[in-house]
């Protein structure tokens, strides 16, 4: 596996946890007020690539950066003046990479070891120390649990990030449990299962 795809890749999956995405009781401030119509998905790099989450998310237009290519996801009760909420709730953050990124597939092994070393750890870390609670891969994708150890909350909630290709370009998911929901890493393995099943089918022609 080329060495410098992949340090350029976990370099990039830092700033898919939510460029400045607050984490504890501030995550859902992050959000724009929910007074516009749903919007289901986002162009990024214009219009090269499209984010779309899963059923009852919206996009954020306002909290993504559609230009260096992130996007933030909610719930559209949160995020637009929608009743639809999702059977899961969390915030989804995603982060396309540029042209030329693409590392996953092929290399998903060499990835997995490297996410679950220090490397990986220091790459994972939005800020604070995090503890990797494990890596898993099928075809075309790598996920990677992990805590934040200093977490202010009575009980650091799991967190999982994915990596997968789209094209030629590298695409990172994280999910963050908001404040308030109970989820366990079975159900953000299939929350992040479901957003990257939703870009690839509205990305169909570069999968």
């Amino acid at each position: 596996m080329r060495g410098g795809l992949v340090l350029a890749a976990l370099l990039l999956s830092a700033c898919a946890g939510g460029e400045g995405a607050p984490g504890g009781g501030g995550l859902l401030s992050f959000l724009s007020p929910a007074s516009r119509a749903p919007q289901d998905s986002i162009s990024v790099y214009g219009g090269s690539v499209t984010v779309r989450g899963p059923n009852g998310y919206c996009v954020d237009p306002a909290a993504s950066r559609a230009t260096s290519g992130f996007a933030v996801m909610a719930s559209c009760a949160r995020t637009a003046n929608a009743d639809r909420q999702p059977r899961l709730d969390a915030l989804i953050t995603a982060q396309v990479g540029r042209a030329g990124s693409a590392m996953v597939t092929g290399s998903e092994p060499a990835l997995s070891a490297l996410l679950a070393g220090p490397t990986g750890r220091d790459m994972l870390s939005d800020g604070q120390p995090v503890a990797v609670s494990g890596v898993d891969q099928t075809p075309g994708v790598v996920f990677v649990n992990f805590t934040e150890t200093e977490s202010t909350a009575p009980v650091a909630p799991p967190l999982m990030r994915a990596f997968f290709d789209i094209g030629d370009r590298l695409v990172t998911v994280s999910i963050r449990p908001v404040e308030g929901s109970d989820l366990d890493v079975t159900s953000e393995r299939l929350l992040i299962a479901e957003t990257i099943a939703a870009f690839r089918s509205v990305n169909a022609g570069d999968v």
